[in-house]
């Protein structure tokens, strides 16, 4: 570990795990993972330790400035740590100046030949309405700290403010033609300035908004040395044991704390407090659960799990070829890309993440329980969205295919129904989450089953669970679970007269477009449709209009 960098404005020593991550020199550093970890005391710690280098400039973000006001928060601590420094009548001599209208502390500093240096700085900065590329484009940081972080819908505030990290430049030697700091050996500030950092840290507990983007940004899984199987450490959680998380990605550093890692906190208190919670919230709060997420829509217990195979499955110790299932039938969430990115029946200024083509089978039993048989995710060109519908209709021979038909996917419904593909348009409003309302209440009914065994359901997983209905979250695996769920709606002849009547269809679908057209399956569909259209039997005109 590098030797520690200290400040005067620091008033108490760190925890270990707080020392732990100053000493880091990742770029990215995300600490906490539960509550009472000494998050924000962390943060601020940050943003001091250079102080002394003329001209360092740290930031400490918040979602809004109401944020940065709550009694306790950030600038309320830096209020208590920096008053003693602070210029003012009774304090002449002070190295510290205010300025309110700025959120911002100004310290003064020394140049290595004794001379005044210029001032460094630490500003409380917020997003409110405002779009962050204009209130900071032309803004440049040594230090950015981001506290609550998963209060952030997607990641994009957060990339961009990387953009504005800067070293250090020496008033001297200045930049190279590059624009990289231009550091001469022998130079005094240079020396100075080129041992400062630029550094990104956040704090954040688990769940929360940006949760889940969070995880997958600094690869957040329970410890593999403890539970080398995802499941088991899931399993585990089921059963309120507490599961250590770490962070596996190979330049991006996170430390856990907990509650009992903070000597500074009436910690019997504080865990009588958080005994009160919700359970998902007190697994995410108290034990820093990051498969837990207190506000989801879809639960884990009440998920029901078999094991899937080539042509078979297996509940218990029962194994079943698929074709004992009642039916099968698919269901298409269909996005694609072009040459100028996602093409979809998204708002283009929406900064939601990018949207994928979701291809999911389903079994229905003579029990009218839903299997969840086979799940496909990613993001390509509608020709090749049309050839994997095909491929996965030729492997599993279902009763019809279900497509999302708003939007791009009109265009794909209509080529999949020229391959002679049973099709069932749905057409749909925006609000998902009313969308979602009958698979929320058949998988609380213990009706819907997952494959414990499969290569896809940790990413099945980690969409489902950790969906809340937010506009900006990543939701195409869990409309395809909405529009099967809508499919069982008239069959749910073993639930009770009120949860059946609540999970009826509330699509508009098409009838008129279960049609079957004869067509061949084999080679590469798309291609057999675009060698049709363009020799006659169907007009290329004919396929421009129709997608459209």
């Amino acid at each position: 570990m590098p030797k520690l960098k200290w400040s005067q404005y620091i008033p108490h020593d760190p925890t270990p795990k707080q020392l732990k991550a100053l000493q880091s020199d990742n770029n990215e550093l995300l600490f906490g993972g539960a509550l009472g970890g000494g998050k924000s005391d962390f943060l601020l710690m940050c943003a001091l330790q250079y102080m002394d280098v003329p001209g360092y400039a740290s930031a400490v973000f918040r979602k809004s400035l109401t944020d940065l006001k709550l009694p306790g928060a950030l600038l309320s601590r830096a209020r208590d740590w920096l008053q003693p420094f602070v210029k003012s009548r009774d304090n002449p001599s002070g190295t510290v100046t205010y300025i309110p209208g700025e959120h911002t502390y100004y310290f003064k500093t020394t140049n290595p030949d004794g001379t005044p240096g210029a001032p460094a700085s630490l500003s409380f900065c917020y997003i409110g309405d405002a779009n962050i590329k204009d209130r900071y484009q032309s803004a440049e940081f040594q230090t950015i700290c981001f506290d609550e972080i998963s209060q952030w819908d997607t990641p994009n505030d957060y990339k961009f403010m990387t953009t504005r990290l800067r070293k250090n430049v020496c008033k001297i030697h200045g930049k190279n033609r590059d624009g990289s700091a231009n550091y001469v050996e022998g130079c005094a500030q240079c020396d100075l300035k080129k041992m400062a950092p630029t550094r990104l840290r956040a704090a954040t507990n688990p769940g929360g908004r940006g949760g889940a983007w969070l995880k997958k940004r600094y690869q957040i899984v329970p410890d593999p040395e403890l539970y080398p199987d995802k499941r088991e450490a899931i399993q585990a959680i089921m059963k309120n044991v507490r599961v250590p998380f770490i962070g596996t990605h190979p330049s991006r550093a996170f430390v856990p704390s907990y509650i009992d890692d903070n000597p500074f906190l009436d910690q019997m208190q504080y865990k009588e407090f958080l005994d009160e919670l919700d359970p998902h919230l007190r697994s995410e709060l108290r034990d820093g659960n990051w498969e837990a997420r207190a506000d989801s829509r879809f639960k884990r217990e009440w998920a029901r799990y078999y094991n899937i195979y080539d042509d078979a499955y297996s509940v218990g110790s029962v194994m079943s070829p698929l074709s004992k299932f009642k039916y099968l039938f698919m269901t298409v969430d269909p996005a694609g890309t072009s040459k100028k990115g996602m093409v979809d029946q998204q708002v283009q200024s929406n900064p939601r993440p990018p949207s994928h083509t979701v291809i999911s089978t389903w079994g229905v039993t003579a029990d009218n329980d839903l299997f969840w048989v086979d799940m496909v995710r990613f993001r390509d060109e509608i020709p090749v969205v049309v050839d994997e519908i095909a491929r996965v209709y030729a492997k599993f021979k279902p009763k019809y295919v279900k497509i999302e038909a708003n939007g791009v996917g009109l265009g794909v419904s209509q080529y999949v129904m020229k391959l002679g593909i049973p099709v069932k348009k749905l057409f749909k409003g925006s609000d998902k989450l009313e969308n979602s309302t009958a698979a929320q209440l058949l998988m609380r009914a213990g009706k819907v089953w997952l494959p414990d065994n499969a290569a896809w359901i940790d990413e099945c997983e980690d969409e489902v669970f950790a969906w809340t209905g937010l506009p900006n979250e990543q939701d195409d695996i869990v409309d395809t679970l909405s529009d099967a769920a809508a499919e069982i709606g008239p069959l749910a002849d073993t639930l009770d007269k009120d949860t059946a009547e609540s999970i009826k269809p509330k699509f508009s679908v098409d009838s008129r477009n279960m049609i079957r057209n004869p067509g061949l399956l084999s080679g590469s569909p798309m291609a057999k449709l675009t060698q049709t259209a363009f020799f006659g039997k169907v007009s290329k005109t004919h396929i421009d209009r129709q997608t459209s």
